[in-house]
């Protein structure tokens, strides 16, 4: 078993690390029990980022289309 342990000082360095812990869970072949188990987290805490991810991608997805509009306004 190899278990991981992050030294983490800000909340935003703790919210990158989670969301990137959420992105390797999605890729690999384990189930969320597997995947928390082997890297020492409990599995409450990924179904807590795996719901925030849920929750940011229709964000990202506006907020990307509002930038495209806001630059194609510029350029004209």
């Amino acid at each position: 078993m190899l278990i991981t342990f992050v030294s983490i000082n800000t909340a935003q360095e703790k919210r990158s690390h989670m969301l990137s812990l959420v992105e390797k869970w999605r890729s690999s072949d384990q189930t969320q029990h597997e995947f928390c188990s082997f890297h020492g987290i409990k599995i409450h805490t990924l179904a807590y980022w795996i719901d925030v991810c849920k929750e940011e991608k229709p964000l990202q997805v506006l907020l990307r289309s509002y930038q495209k509009t806001i630059r194609s306004k510029r350029s004209k």
